[in-house]
């Protein structure tokens, strides 16, 4: 499914495909209109809230133009599911850029929480392998910080994941079910001295556990920007009371 949506060199899609997670399909009237877009067969993805990107190439056949090789670590990396909606938009005619939006199926309607990706020609491959280099000794610098974390209280680890920018983070559900289950609706979150109510939203399970595990909802994108918070990033939620966590961020 798929439409071009403004005068702008710009479609969006809903991932409905069997195979969306191995290829994803341009619309051929916006390949056919913005043909000069793909003189280059090789692309770069990039979300706003990320330090790195994803390589896609882009390959015809059977008259029809697919985002390819790459398009599944994409896929994988970001969590994106049947039924997201993904809109690539066409910012920088100098650059051949694009800005894209994905609105995961679970969200709200009314809400409308996206996530920017940016889409580029690739650039100089040993400054691009440079940046990948940094990036992965800074994410490994962090983790192994976090390794070194201990205390009296319970605590659980989440690595920051591009998906976690849109709107909820999901609870290790053994932690929930230990310490949350049932009993609460909004947690605090402290970071420095600051305090940000966060709602916990249950999500249901399966028909014999009426209750898998829970995930931060309304509150938790502020506070995920407002801690400038980035993909890569590892961060710590120690209880310190009944519902109460001190937030440690282990930045990359």
């Amino acid at each position: 499914m798929a439409q071009i949506i403004t005068q702008l060199p710009s479609f969006f899609k809903v991932l409905v495909a069997k195979d969306f997670s191995t290829q994803l399909q341009i619309p051929q009237v916006f390949v056919n209109t913005f043909s000069d877009i793909f003189m280059s067969n090789q692309f770069h993805i990039h979300t706003h809230s990320a330090d790195h990107f994803w390589k896609v190439e882009v390959e015809s056949f059977n008259e029809r133009t697919y985002f390819t090789k790459g398009w599944e670590e994409f896929v994988k990396e970001n969590l994106l599911e049947f039924l997201d909606f993904i809109v690539f938009k066409y910012v920088d005619p100098s650059r051949s850029s694009y800005e894209n939006q994905i609105r995961n199926k679970g969200q709200e309607k009314e809400r409308k929480e996206v996530t920017y990706i940016d889409i580029d020609p690739p650039t100089d491959e040993k400054e691009n392998d440079d940046s990948k280099e940094h990036v992965k000794r800074s994410i490994a610098l962090a983790h192994e910080e976090a390794r070194r974390f201990k205390s009296n209280h319970p605590f659980f680890q989440v690595d920051l994941h591009p998906s976690y920018v849109n709107s909820f983070m999901y609870l290790p559900t053994k932690f929930y079910k230990t310490y949350l289950k049932g009993k609460v609706e909004e947690v605090k979150l402290e970071v420095s001295g600051r305090i940000w109510s966060v709602g916990l939203i249950r999500v249901n399970g399966n028909q014999k556990s009426k209750c898998n595990s829970a995930r931060l909802s309304r509150g938790w994108r502020a506070f995920f920007e407002e801690n400038k918070l980035k993909p890569g990033e590892v961060c710590i939620f120690e209880m310190k009371k009944w519902s109460n966590f001190q937030v440690h961020i282990f930045r990359c």
